[in-house]
């Protein structure tokens, strides 16, 4: 049983972690916060204290599908990334051209 503060309300509830780092919650937590068996659980470090909270069944929208008005299949992706790729290395060699006109043309400079 949880020791509980009558002033507070708050709970403290006792576990074991285990030679895994598995920490069985006690059935009483269980009950409590609604956690069943298979749920997701969160836990927020804050300094020296852990903060433990039952996670939404799905915190984010699944990303698959995401894209698929804009390509029609993978080799579509694959020419796109490629493409995005050369044209970052040529905004790379204009950007080193820039900044460093007679090395990017081949010439030396010596003091």
């Amino acid at each position: 049983m949880p020791k509980t503060d009558v002033n507070t309300g708050r709970a403290d509830f006792r576990a074991k972690v285990t030679g895994r780092h598995t920490i069985t919650l006690p059935s009483a937590l269980c009950r409590q916060m609604d956690i069943a068996i298979g749920d997701t659980v969160e836990i927020r470090l804050a300094g020296e204290q852990a903060f433990l909270r039952r996670a939404e069944d799905q915190p984010t929208p699944p990303a698959r599908g995401l894209l698929r008005d804009y390509f029609r299949d993978w080799e579509d992706i694959n020419r796109f990334v490629q493409e995005e790729r050369q044209a970052w290395q040529e905004r790379e060699a204009a950007l080193d051209q820039m900044a460093c006109p007679s090395e990017a043309a081949g010439g030396s400079s010596t003091a």
